[in-house]
């Protein structure tokens, strides 16, 4: 259980990036939503100790870990959402040099876990490679095997199926799925479906604040408004929540306590209705002209 107190950020050029956040995040997987510049990767970075709060405090076992880092980063596996490697290393190398920095120093135990990761990522065939010569999806792989190393207790993940086709995203949600049942998993993306259908808790954050936060399903049930999907564009631009295109045709999903029009149809509200329907009350656009 990690336990979020209170915690404030102001970088230096007076942006307020963290603003008295609070968060009880229990074991599972745990989504965190928010458009660009909401403070997500801040506090990413902050819970893996890799800069410092102003103020507050973030208990891990009731280790306050701002003041204690190193118990956090015995048990994390970090992904950022932007990361470099060094130029002239292979695959292999690379994550040898990292399990030895965990301090997994058994070449027996190191290899094992090696091959195990290369194999899960879909790497194991460029394992000798440059990791600078890998295309996009596959310098993602490698940062998802990195973060893996030594099975560790939380796992922190930025964006993760960046640059991942259609398949090696749906092996990566399976492999999160499985690691969720016993460990602590905070995924931040920007993909709103792969929350609802992976997490069983999410927040919801904006210019550095958490405006949200409950299990999914109760998110869900919160707006006691009806949701309809229709392709005429309503009068009421307000109680228009997103535009969508499915096969060139553009269809709207519209918040009204009544049909909207004729051929609109009631549906179930979405994660990403919920989301849309707390950018709005934020004063954000909803990119519908």
């Amino acid at each position: 259980m990690l336990s979020i107190n209170s915690l404030n950020k102001v970088y230096s050029d007076g942006t307020h990036a963290l603003r008295d956040i609070n968060l009880q995040l229990p074991t599972g997987m745990i989504g965190l939503l928010g458009p660009n510049g909401a403070g997500k990767s801040t506090l990413m970075r902050t819970l893996a100790c890799l800069q410092s709060a102003d103020t507050g405090s973030v208990l891990l076992n009731g280790v306050d870990i701002t003041k204690q880092p190193m118990k956090m980063r015995r048990q994390l596996g970090y992904l950022p959402q932007y990361f470099g490697v060094y130029p002239n290393m292979t695959c292999r190398a690379l994550l040898q040099h990292m399990a030895i920095l965990k301090g997994i120093t058994n070449k027996y135990e190191q290899s094992q876990q090696i091959d195990n990761l290369l194999a899960l990522t879909n790497l194991s065939e460029v394992a000798d490679k440059k990791v600078t010569a890998f295309s996009g999806g596959m310098h993602q792989r490698f940062g998802i095997a990195q973060a893996l190393l030594g099975s560790p207790n939380i796992l922190i993940m930025d964006e993760p199926t960046t640059g991942l086709d259609p398949v090696e995203r749906q092996r990566l949600h399976n492999m999160l799925v499985n690691i969720s049942q016993n460990k602590l998993v905070l995924l931040s993306t920007h993909i709103v479906e792969d929350i609802e259908n992976l997490c069983t808790y999410a927040a919801i954050m904006m210019r550095g604040e958490i405006v949200e936060s409950d299990r999914v399903d109760a998110l869900l049930s919160v707006p006691a408004r009806n949701v309809w999907l229709t392709r005429n564009k309503p009068q009421n631009k307000r109680s228009i929540l997103s535009m969508t295109h499915y096969m060139g045709i553009c269809k709207y999903r519209v918040m009204s306590d009544v049909q909207p029009d004729s051929s609109a149809e009631k549906v179930n509200i979405t994660l990403q209705d919920r989301y849309y329907l707390e950018l709005a009350k934020q004063g954000y656009d909803n990119a519908v002209a």
